[in-house]
C-alpha cells in the first residue's frame, strides 16, 4: 500500500497541477471538483439519487454502453468490485449516456453480466456532460464529499485491439484502496481508452451531406458486410439511429486508420474486394460528423 500512497507533499501538489492543466485541455472538469447530486431512473424505472448515498464513504460513478467492447471485457470486473466493495460502505453505479442504446438494450446487459450495481439512462447525455465524461468505459471516484478524486481508466490491460495477459497498473482498484486508509490518490487521472459516448449534436440543417444522400450508400459499400447481426462487428450500422450514435467514433476510426480494416499489401493494380475508403468518402464522413 505505501508504494501507492507515499507521497512527498511537494511532488503531490505538481501532480495535481498536472492534473488540472491535462484535464481543462481536453475538456473535461478539473479533479477536486465537487459534482452536485442527479437523478437519472435504472433498468427497473425505479429512480437512483447521488444525494440518496449519504452512507457511502466512496462513489465509483461508470459511463458503459451495451456494445463496446472494451466494456464487455471489463464489465465482469467491475461487477466483481461492486460485490468485494460493498462492505466498505463502497458504492458502484453505471451511467448509460448513449443515444444509441435503448433501454431493453441495457436490460439484456444488466442480465447478461448478472450485474450487481443499477445501471442508469442518462437521456439527452447531461449527466456525461456534468461530469465531462467522454468515452466508455470511463470510471470516476467521489469522495465523501462527491468531490471528483480519480477519473480515467480502470486498468492498463485493454487497449484498442489489443489484450493483454494481466494490467500492469491497477488505477481504479489503487485508488480506491488509498483512499479507504485516508492516503493521497498517486495516479489521480488517466486517459480513458474506450467507445466515445454517443452524444446527441445540434444538427446543421444546411449540410449537403445526409444519411440517406451518401452516408447510407457509402457504409453499405464498405462495412455493412461485417457491420451487421450475426457478424463479426461488434454493434450494427444498417440504421440511421445506430450510426448515429457511433458518429463519433467512426469519424475516429476512420482518420486514425484502423477502420475498415485492410492489411493486403496491393501489387500494381487493385483488389476487386477493396474496402479501403478513398479520401473524398472518407471527406464525406468528416463533414457528416461535423454536421451533427
Amino acid at each position: 500500500m505505501k508504494r501507492f500512497c507515499n507521497q512527498i507533499v511537494l511532488v503531490i501538489l505538481l501532480a495535481t497541477l498536472v492534473t488540472v492543466d491535462n484535464a481543462k485541455a481536453q475538456g473535461q472538469p478539473p479533479m477536486g471538483m465537487t459534482i452536485e447530486t442527479f437523478e437519472l431512473v435504472d433498468t427497473n424505472q425505479q429512480p437512483w439519487s447521488l444525494a440518496d448515498q449519504s452512507d457511502a464513504k466512496l462513489v465509483v460513478v461508470a459511463f458503459l454502453g451495451t456494445e463496446c467492447p472494451l466494456v464487455k471485457l471489463y464489465a465482469d470486473r467491475l461487477n466483481q468490485m461492486s460485490r468485494d466493495l460493498a462492505s466498505q460502505s463502497v458504492t458502484f453505479v453505471g451511467i448509460n449516456s448513449n443515444q444509441q442504446d435503448s433501454l431493453a438494450e441495457i436490460q439484456h446487459f444488466v442480465r447478461s453480466f448478472d450485474l450487481a450495481f443499477p445501471i442508469l439512462k442518462d437521456p439527452g447525455n447531461r449527466v456525461a456532460d456534468a461530469f465531462g465524461a467522454t468515452r466508455t468505459p470511463e470510471v470516476i471516484v467521489l469522495d465523501q464529499d462527491r468531490r471528483v478524486v480519480y477519473r480515467g481508466a480502470i486498468d492498463d490491460q485493454n487497449t484498442y485491439g489489443i489484450q493483454q495477459t494481466t494490467a500492469k497498473h491497477h488505477y481504479l482498484r489503487d485508488a480506491i484502496n488509498c483512499l479507504l486508509v485516508g492516503k493521497q490518490v498517486e495516479t489521480a487521472y488517466t486517459q480513458a481508452v474506450g467507445c466515445i459516448i454517443g452524444r446527441r449534436h445540434q444538427v446543421d440543417e444546411s449540410s449537403p451531406v445526409s444519411y440517406a444522400g451518401q452516408i447510407a450508400g457509402l457504409l453499405q459499400r464498405k462495412c455493412v458486410q461485417c457491420h451487421r447481426s450475426g457478424e463479426i462487428a461488434p454493434f450494427a450500422l444498417t440504421s440511421y439511429s445506430e450510426v448515429a450514435g457511433w458518429a463519433g467514433m467512426i469519424e475516429e476510426v476512420v482518420r486514425e486508420q484502423r477502420m475498415p480494416p485492410w492489411h493486403a499489401d496491393a501489387p500494381p493494380g487493385h483488389f476487386k474486394n477493396d474496402i479501403r475508403l478513398t479520401e473524398a468518402e472518407k471527406e464525406l464522413i468528416y463533414q457528416w460528423v461535423k454536421a451533427g
